[in-house]
């Protein structure tokens, strides 16, 4: 008899969840822990864990937890797989930007701390088997792909030296062309894959023969059939519907090819997997999908009543083996259900006791994910169609999104955690996922259903569930929306029934059948042609009668589209076909194409992207108030950011600055410091509103005051700005004193150091302002930082007084950072005037010397000088030039543009300008070139004509 499955005595604490909302933060990401495998005795278990983008191994003490060691890896690496080799050393496989890299952890255990040592192999492989009886041997598989596949019997010391092959003992008579390997280590089998032609041969062998014996060929067939173990004299234990409607357990005779005893067929469901006790040959237990649930039948009536108990111990959750030891008394099991992703129990069979490991995902642990409940109803057909409703916990909007499934052939709803479905229903919608006929998991009559046609099929499956929800929880208005062929489903629920439907929403949709039949698409295998076909009850002519967007005209409510601009699946022209004609036909349609991306997301924040926009579009065209909740604010600032951003930064949908505008403005009446800045940016800079300097400033003391450091800054640089209505020292040196305290960059630091240097605002240090202007006190030194260090510099060395001292400071600064060894040089004019570009040479070119230069956009004038340091040609010498304007109805002169430049001696230096924009007929321009301790070496006025 099989070991018991559930054999837990300790009752689990249910926590009280508080009504809260969920950020999509939280619930858009990838599990924190996975990958959990227990050593072979049980002594530590190693999992994976994912935090802050860095993937990390590590290892525990089962009789401790809390006693754990990490191992980081190289930036950006992704851990792909590893095994136990010993009770204190792993092999491990993973991938950085310079490949694919292999190597052994090895613990070493000192005072109850776990060091681990990793120790890099060129070794490339895959572990196969752990044998603890064989002197701790294992068995490797050396090679790849392109290689030739060869099974050692090796040591540890082997693969970590990297001498398998020398020292290994290779297995004998492996199978020529194998493709992969595996074993079945409680029969001690070995089983391989090769190819002839376009079928795949399924190979076995015990480890003590030589001979390898065909399991099975694969060609394409129009059946399920899988392997789950072998029991004895050429006999497997398979499932397979190839005589049967649902797929059922069966004894396979490997030597005849053929099947033998059926041992059990579910009435309702297709099997998922079977055991059988290797003895009797009678059947142990079986696992289906009932009711979106993972479910286990036991056929020892005392063994399925004491699960039944184990099964309530876990409030009726699904529970899965992970990892067990080598004596299989010692087990990592997860408990998982649609409100709860994965919680990892350490389970003991022989003191029959569970303890918490941890949770897939922490951040979701103590948060009110929604369960789902199953319905089910005979159809027309005779057969059971099931659906799932999760409802809202809380805030209930009254509205039922009827989400179909795709397919329209084998796809299937499951009872496990759907982050778009929990994020819909904690914004309070109540989310109808529908196994249409067609689904996987209820037989082939079941799949086939669809030949009747798939419009009637899903008018009929999903019209009959529908009422069923809405007669028992008085739902009034509803949504459809789906995936792929679910869109497709989900278009003609809103054509055929506009009084009930209030919008139909499509993600990466079906609308034009003619068009997935294309030859530029995978769907144009003739295989695949004609699946779709059958399954979608049309013949090639008609196609057109059965597509959405032929029939657009019948589509009276609110649509929405989402496409992927490199979806080979459901390509962009579905969408931009059937959004043209509803266009045409004046109908309340919106798409949005993302850029570089296929069928669905593959990254979490074009998921929260998409399921943000469908929450507001719903309650736009539903007419939904926002959740009147403080609790909600953080959320709904997070989403109008999100959405707002993708507008504004044009890397997932086309650039669109007035639906980003929009957006910020509502996380901004929320409170949202960047978008309040954001918003100010406009009024600064003009954008879709009247430019207005006043206006940003409110606006960016307001975001500065709710916290964001950026406005700080900002305040701080316009405030500084001498040649602005605004300008105010004191006020703007405050500000980057807060930029400073709020953790804004080094820039903030080099204002301070600025004010420092002219005294501004505070008392003059100069030796403080050089030390920060030397950027050596820590922090972050990128391209923005250097760039305004130099601009700074420029400024204080031309509108400060300095000692000889103070001076040298700002020499040495030169001498490190410019190479700059030259401070006294000759200087002479070589020329000046008029430059023009030339195309050949790619530079301006001496073009006419006057001071006289005309009023023509794009004119560029200036001078060249010659400058003689009489030194090496490595070492540069350093320059500041100043352009001001001076107007000739005015006495005032403002500073056009003033820059250190530096370089050596050897061509003569241009000094340019273009032509300002705000010129006219008499505006002078004066060139004034100083040296870096503030002597004038050079002046020259331009005036314009």
């Amino acid at each position: 008899m099989r070991v018991l499955h559930f054999l837990f005595l300790v009752l689990l604490p249910i926590s009280t969840l508080q009504a809260t909302p969920i950020s999509p933060n939280d619930l858009f990401q990838s599990p924190t822990y996975y990958s959990f495998k227990l050593n072979p005795n049980a002594s530590f278990f190693a999992a994976f864990r994912q935090q802050s983008g860095e993937q990390s191994l590590i290892i525990s003490f089962t009789s401790d937890i809390e006693l754990e060691s990490k191992l980081s890896f190289s930036e950006g690496a992704k851990l792909h797989n590893y095994e136990w080799i010993d009770n204190d050393s792993l092999f491990i496989e993973y991938q950085d930007k310079s490949g694919q890299h292999y190597g052994v952890v090895n613990l070493d255990i000192e005072d109850q701390k776990i060091k681990l040592v990793f120790e890099h192999t060129k070794q490339y492989g895959y572990i196969l088997d752990f044998q603890p009886l064989r002197n701790n041997q294992v068995l490797f598989v050396q090679g790849n792909d392109s290689d030739e596949l060869i099974v050692y019997q090796v040591g540890v010391s082997a693969i970590i030296n990297n001498s398998v092959a020398s020292l290994g003992k290779p297995v004998e008579g492996l199978l020529d062309g194998a493709l992969h390997y595996s074993f079945d280590s409680t029969n001690d089998m070995l089983f391989a894959a090769s190819k002839d032609g376009d079928k795949v041969e399924h190979w076995y062998r015990p480890a003590s023969d030589k001979a390898w014996r065909l399991l099975r060929v694969v060609n394409d067939d129009a059946y399920a059939f899988s392997v789950q173990a072998y029991l004895q004299d050429d006999t497997f234990l398979v499932l397979t519907n190839q005589h049967t409607d649902r797929i059922a357990a069966y004894l396979y005779d490997a030597k005849t090819q053929t099947l033998k005893t059926k041992l059990y067929e579910h009435p309702i469901y297709d099997l998922e997997s079977a055991w059988v006790d290797p003895e009797t040959l009678t059947l142990d237990s079986v696992s289906y999908w009932k009711h979106g649930k993972l479910t286990e039948d036991f056929f020892d009536p005392a063994i399925e009543d004491f699960n039944d108990e184990v099964r309530q111990t876990f409030d009726n959750k699904q529970v899965v083996y992970v990892s067990s030891n080598l004596n299989r008394d010692i087990s990592i099991v997860k408990a998982f259900n649609a409100d709860d992703p994965g919680t990892y129990y350490l389970f003991d069979s022989l003191y029959m006791t569970a303890r918490l490991l941890t949770h897939a995902y922490p951040s979701l642990a103590d948060k009110p994910l929604a369960p789902m409940e199953a319905f089910s109803f005979i159809n027309d057909k005779g057969h059971t169609v099931e659906a799932f409703l999760t409802r809202p916990k809380f805030r209930d909007n009254g509205v039922l999104l009827v989400v179909p499934e795709g397919g329209p052939v084998g796809s299937q709803a499951v009872n496990e955690y759907d982050p778009d479905t929990q994020y819909l229903a904690n914004r309070g919608y109540a989310v109808l996922r529908v196994n249409l006929r067609g689904s996987s998991g209820l037989g082939k009559d079941f799949q086939q259903q669809t030949l009747d046609s798939y419009k009637q099929v899903v008018l009929a499956d999903v019209g009959q569930i529908t009422a069923q929800i809405s007669d028992k929880y008085g739902y009034q208005q509803a949504c459809s929306m789906g995936m792929g062929f679910g869109a497709y489903a989900a278009v003609l629920l809103a054509m055929e029934q506009p009084e009930f439907y209030g919008c139909t929403i499509g993600k990466f949709g079906i609308y034009d059948l003619s068009l997935i039949f294309n030859a530029n698409n995978f769907v144009s295998l003739e295989a695949v042609q004609k699946t779709l076909k059958t399954a979608l009850g049309v013949s090639d002519s008609g196609l057109t009668q059965a597509s959405p967007v032929y029939a657009a005209d019948k589509l009276k409510v609110p649509a929405l589209f989402f496409a992927g601009q490199k979806d080979n699946f459901a390509p962009i022209e579905h969408t931009h076909r059937f959004e043209y004609v509803l266009k045409k036909l004046n109908k309340d349609v919106t798409s949005l194409i993302y850029r570089n991306v296929a069928y669905g997301h593959g990254n979490w924040r074009g998921d929260m992207h998409l399921n943000a926009y469908v929450d507001d579009f719903i309650r736009e065209k539903l007419g939904l108030e926002d959740i009147d909740d403080p609790a909600f604010d953080d959320i709904h600032q997070q989403e109008a950011m999100l959405i707002a951003d993708v507008f504004s930064f044009n890397y997932l949908l086309e650039k669109n600055r007035i639906k980003a505008k929009e957006y910020y403005e509502q996380a901004a009446s929320l409170g949202d410091a960047r978008a309040l800045f954001n918003i100010g940016s406009y009024y600064h800079r003009g954008i879709l509103v009247n430019e207005s300097l006043a206006k940003a400033i409110e606006l960016y003391k307001q975001s500065s005051d709710a916290g964001y450091e950026e406005a700080s800054y900002r305040l701080g640089v316009l405030l500084a700005d001498k040649n602005s209505p605004h300008y105010d020292p004191k006020v703007s040196f405050d500000y980057f004193t807060l930029a400073q305290i709020q953790n804004f960059d080094l820039r903030a630091d080099l204002y301070l150091a600025r004010a420092h240097c002219l005294g501004e605002a505070i008392e003059r240090n100069v030796s403080y302002c050089v030390s920060k202007l030397k950027l050596s006190s820590g922090g972050k030194v990128n391209k923005q930082v250097r760039e305004v260090r130099h601009e700074l510099l420029t400024e204080v060395l031309l509108e400060g007084k300095y000692s000889v001292d103070e001076l040298e400071q700002f020499k040495q600064i030169l001498r490190d950072n410019y190479n700059v060894h030259h401070f006294e040089f000759e200087v002479d004019e070589d020329d000046m005037g008029v430059f023009e570009f030339n195309q050949r040479s790619r530079e301006h070119e001496h073009a006419d010397t006057t001071t006289l230069i005309p009023n023509t956009e794009g004119t560029v004038f200036g001078m060249l000088v010659d400058y003689d340091a009489n030194g090496s040609r490595f070492q540069n010498l350093a320059v500041i030039n100043r352009w001001t304007r001076i107007d000739p109805d005015s006495t005032d002169e403002q500073i056009v543009y003033q820059n250190l430049v530096y370089g050596n001696d050897r061509e003569p230096w241009k000094t340019l300008l273009e032509m300002p924009d705000d010129a006219h007929s008499g505006t002078q321009y004066r060139l004034d070139i100083y040296a870096v301790n503030g002597r004038l070496l050079l002046s020259k006025i331009f005036t314009v004509q």
